[in-house]
């Protein structure tokens, strides 16, 4: 059960990404958003604190609270609210697009960075370890964990910090996902690919790497964004 300062983060984040509060808009006060949520103003101070802090609302000194230029000058903090599963699905398509589009930009990233990588010895000696834990099911869930694990897996397990730390934000959204994919996702795009990536980027084939990871994704991605789309 959430916290009453976490509904009520959730409910503040869906009235500004449904744009009731714009942009530059005052939202109401402390003392009007207790008695609209029914709430101890100690809870809704709480909720504005942390809007606050990660770059959604600017609350001056004398306690007026307005929505901040967010699209603009919001940073990797805003993932943590936009990607909590109960705010995410509500968001709508154009959002399972971005994060799709994200998600396959990062691992084409990340097989190129292995490619570059020049210690070869070091990094066959991990390759087992990534390959490991690769289902041995056609289940699809399975597989859909497993991909989001091996990529971060890599992207750990090679010290490719900037980018574990934006896998790690998608993780809650990518485990809200996990039905929507589990509806389509066709597992004979994806059983053959882990290994031919690894190997690709270990001989140090970033363009094919690369290549293989969108083209594949291309695939999984349009068919899922016509399934969201009903």
């Amino acid at each position: 059960m959430m916290k009453t300062s976490e509904r009520i983060i959730h409910a503040l984040v869906k009235d500004i990404f449904d744009e009731r509060y714009k942009v530059g808009d005052a939202l109401p006060s402390e003392r009007d958003l207790a008695s609209h949520f029914n709430a101890y103003r100690g809870s809704v101070r709480e909720a504005l604190k942390f809007l606050e802090g990660i770059g959604l609302v600017e609350i001056n000194p004398r306690g007026k609270i307005r929505v901040r230029p967010f699209w603009e000058q919001g940073g990797i903090e805003l993932l943590s609210i936009v990607f909590r599963p109960e705010v995410f699905k509500s968001l709508g398509t154009e959002w399972l697009v971005q994060v799709l589009s994200i998600r396959k930009l990062l691992w084409s990233i990340i097989v190129e960075l292995i490619s570059s990588l020049n210690d070869k010895e070091k990094l066959y000696s991990k390759r087992d370890l990534l390959l490991n834990d690769m289902p041995t099911t056609g289940d699809q869930v399975s597989w859909i964990r497993y991909d989001f694990d091996f990529f971060r897996s890599l992207a750990r397990m090679y010290r490719v910090q900037s980018l574990t730390w934006m896998l790690n934000s998608l993780g809650p959204v990518y485990t809200s996902l996990i039905p929507v994919f589990a509806k389509y996702l066709d597992v004979s795009h994806l059983k053959d690919m882990y290994p031919q990536i690894l190997d690709m980027a270990l001989e140090g084939n970033a363009q094919e790497a690369r290549n293989l990871v969108l083209e594949r994704f291309d695939i999984v991605d349009a068919a899922l964004v016509r399934l969201a789309q009903g």
